[in-house]
């Protein structure tokens, strides 16, 4: 499975295909960066060959990571030129790693912390102001 998106939120067709046994190719961005390691254990990670700000005041900015097509390509080949052998490895190695680090008790976790922590955090902008109704 290849996912080069330049700002992926979480990528579930990834971890879909890790949970299978697929070996991945991926950008580093986003929640793509929790589903490879450094090592390319199960899968190629491709870092960006390019960064651009985008968004503009009624939206949030967010950086858009830009795989080249060169890169693509190179992650494409050394995963083509792997022994059937390696990518059965590479792919019970990400198995294991979904099933150790992406259970539905530990994303649910994820989820209420950074809710519970974007609500500890806010800081509401100073043209609002909060009061009470009675």
């Amino acid at each position: 499975t290849i996912n080069i998106a330049s700002n992926e939120g979480f990528g579930s067709s990834t971890l879909e295909s890790l949970a299978t046994e697929t070996p991945i190719i991926c950008s580093r961005t986003g929640g793509l960066n929790d589903q490879i390691d450094d090592k390319n254990t199960w899968g190629i990670g491709i870092e960006p060959d390019a960064r651009r700000l985008v968004g503009d005041k009624s939206t949030q900015y967010l950086y858009e990571d830009i795989v080249s097509s060169d890169s693509l390509a190179e992650a494409m080949i050394a995963m083509h030129s792997k022994t059937t052998e390696e990518l059965n490895t590479m792919g019970k190695l990400g198995r294991d790693n979904v099933i150790e680090n992406f259970t539905l008790e530990q994303m649910t976790e994820k989820i209420s912390d950074g809710i519970q922590g974007a609500i500890e955090n806010h800081k509401p902008s100073p043209k609002y102001r909060f009061t009470n109704i009675k």
